[in-house]
Formats: C-alpha cells, sequence, structure tokens
C-alpha cells in the first residue's frame, strides 16, 4: 500500500536530502509538474546529495542546516507528494527495465585473496557486497545511475559501460523506500560496523550479505528511499542504522545468475542532459552559517 501524501511529504521533511531536493526546486521556482519528472528529479538528486557529502569536512553542519528548512518546506513537500507525475517515485522495480552499469574491476572483484573477516569488515562499512553489481531503472533512455555517472564513486564515467539487463522473472527482490526498512533489513540479517570512520558509525548496523542471499537475489531502493532514507538515523531495541552510501535509485544484486548482461546500450553524455541543468545548492543557499560562499565548486566532484 502506498504511504498517503502527508506521510511522504513528513519521509521527504525528516530527511537532509529530501529537504534539499525541495530547496532546490523552491529556489528554481521551476513548476512542480517539471521538477517531479524523472530527468529533472534525477538532477535534483544528484545536487542534494553533493550538498550532504559526508567527506566534505563539515557534513554535519549540512545535515542539521537542510533539515532546518523543513518547517517552510511543508508545503512544497506536500504538493510535490501529492502531484500525480510524482507516482513513479514508489514504484517497485521493473526487471524489464533495467540498466545494468558495469565496471570491469567490478566485475572482477574476487574474494579469493581476502579474508572472511576483511570482506565482513569491508561490506559492514560500505553497505554493499564487495562484488556489487547495481541495475537502475530505465525512465526513457536514461536511468538514476547514468545521472550520478561522473559523481563521488563514480567519478570517471567514460569506464562504465551500459547494458540492457537480464533478470529473471524468479529473482527475489526486497523493496527499500524508507529508513523503517533498511532497519529491517539490517537488524533481520545483521553485521556491526567496526569502521570508525563511517559516516554511520562504529557500532551500527549493517546487512550481512552472505546471509541475506539466503533470502533475496537484489535489494531495491526506489526514487522516493532515496530522498528519504540516507542520513535518517533509526533505532531499535535491536540497534541503530544508518543508510549512507547509496546514491541512487536502483538495486543490489547477490551473487547469482538471475542477472546477466544484456544487449550493450550506447554511452549517454551527461553534459548534454538536464543533469547539468540544475545549479549546485551553495553552502549559504543551505543555510550552513560562519562558512564563505562555496560559488566555485564543481558539481560532479563530490569527494
Amino acid at each position: 500500500m502506498e504511504p498517503n501524501t502527508d506521510d511522504s511529504a513528513a519521509r521527504l521533511l525528516r530527511c537532509p536530502v529530501g529537504c534539499a531536493f525541495l530547496l532546490t526546486v523552491a529556489r528554481d521556482q521551476v513548476p512542480i509538474a517539471q521538477a517531479v519528472t524523472p530527468r529533472h528529479a534525477f538532477a535534483r538528486a544528484v545536487v542534494a546529495l553533493d550538498a550532504l557529502n559526508p567527506w566534505s569536512g563539515h557534513f554535519e553542519q549540512a545535515v542539521t542546516a537542510a533539515l532546518s528548512h523543513g518547517s517552510s518546506l511543508k508545503s512544497l513537500a506536500r504538493a510535490v507528494a501529492d502531484h500525480p507525475a510524482s507516482r513513479w517515485w514508489t514504484a517497485p522495480i521493473d526487471c524489464s527495465r533495467q540498466v545494468f552499469i558495469s565496471k570491469n574491476e567490478m566485475e572482477r572483484a574476487s574474494s579469493r585473496q581476502l579474508s572472511p573477516e576483511t570482506i565482513a569488515h569491508w561490506e559492514a562499512y560500505a553497505q554493499r557486497p564487495l562484488s556489487w553489481r547495481i541495475t537502475s531503472t530505465l525512465r526513457g533512455e536514461f536511468s538514476c545511475v547514468d545521472t550520478v555517472l561522473g559523481t563521488g564513486d563514480w567519478l570517471n564515467p567514460e569506464e562504465y559501460d551500459r547494458f540492457a539487463a537480464e533478470i529473471e522473472p524468479t529473482a527475489r527482490v526486497l523493496e527499500g523506500a524508507s529508513p523503517a526498512d533498511w532497519h529491517k533489513l539490517c537488524v533481520s540479517f545483521p553485521s556491526v560496523n567496526k569502521d570508525r570512520n563511517s559516516p554511520a558509525g562504529a557500532g551500527s548496523l549493517s546487512p550481512d550479505w552472505s546471509r541475506v542471499a539466503s533470502r533475496w537475489d537484489g535489494v531495491h531502493l526506489t526514487f522516493a528511499g532515496l530522498l528519504t532514507t540516507p542520513f535518517v538515523r533509526h533505532s531499535s531495541a535491536a540497534g541503530t542504522t544508518m543508510l549512507w552510501s547509496w546514491d541512487a535509485e536502483g538495486t543490489t544484486w547477490l551473487p547469482g545468475d538471475f542477472l546477466r548482461q544484456g544487449s550493450p546500450l550506447a554511452p549517454l553524455d551527461p553534459n548534454a542532459s538536464e543533469c547539468r541543468a540544475v545549479e549546485p545548492l551553495l553552502d549559504d543557499e543551505l543555510g550552513i552559517p560562519d562558512r564563505p560562499s562555496n560559488a566555485s565548486r564543481v558539481l560532479y566532484r563530490r569527494r
């Protein structure tokens, strides 16, 4: 069952990414009907995540600043959540329209030379399997991961190839759309993060991916989940979780032959798409106090 408008709006306002996304819409004064469509929404999500880079040196300030705008963004959040053109945000995975983003190093990643302890430590820190495979939903010819290419861990888009993904219809995919969904996954198959450099904090829970694979073949983060889940702490008696390392609508796949590379897809030029049309959020626009404007910052260079 889809969340109602009030619930969806509240989730946006509880997440710094959702607040930063809404700030770009308010700043640019664009019609909501345009802002929530795939290419424009993808671009605004990239800008929001760029403003909340965990490695920026002022991450906590940025989170606090973004959330401080919540009261002024309530009406906009409700209008965005209620708009018919944003219905795709909550869509579950469509296995017939997945693009497989592949990098040679990702496909050749081998655990044979690493100890089980080293693998477990890295996977708990990175919040994804060592041999990472990801697909993202094509909206037209473009997916959310296509927009992310050139940012963060995806800094060299020319190193990635795009394929039509061939997915077995029996593949078991867990849907994630909220901090509660991520928390449930982590506490159902817990692994304790012991890395003090993790933005989630040492002692937080991550999925034990080897155990997840006993129940699921893939974990899908919806676009609504991308705007409502990152950097939101969720706690229960079982522990505390915070998703921080996923930066696109997409599905992380566990080992198995239910996912294969299909026909190659043409490379996309990020410079020729709407993903360059949204200006970065400056520090003073975000509301970070006592810092000079970052007008010289270049989008697509998060680290």
